[in-house]
């Protein structure tokens, strides 16, 4: 199930109900069925940003530790080191990224209320 059928769904079903083809329970037991749905979508979601945040939050803390290829190069022959970035250096730079994203939200929020008015 995707958004755009659960949406048409809940559509067809809203329909129904305002022209008396399904009862109130009906429409009820069908919203919760919807709702269910919903729910897992969110979820989903939830994890597939808690991951992106880590991923790019491990991306950019190996970017800040890791040298440049030719120092890698080097690096390698001599003694083979590459760095794994620490949970905590992660959870503060999933912070930072979350701060970010917040302050750009507000930023194209404003800009799109502008643009709107």
């Amino acid at each position: 199930m995707d958004i755009l059928n659960i949406s048409n769904g809940y559509s067809e079903i809203k329909k129904a109900y305002i022209e008396r083809n399904i009862d109130k329970e009906t429409y009820i037991n069908n919203a919760e069925i919807i709702k269910q749905y919903l729910e897992i979508i969110q979820n989903y979601l939830e994890d597939f940003k808690n991951d992106g945040l880590e991923l790019q939050a491990k991306i950019r803390i190996k970017i800040k530790k890791e040298k440049p290829m030719s120092s890698s190069v080097i690096s390698y022959l001599i003694n083979r080191h590459i760095y794994t970035p620490q949970q905590s250096e992660i959870a503060g730079e999933k912070k930072t990224i979350e701060a970010e994203v917040e302050e750009l939200s507000k930023e194209y929020a404003e800009k799109i209320k502008n643009i709107v008015k």
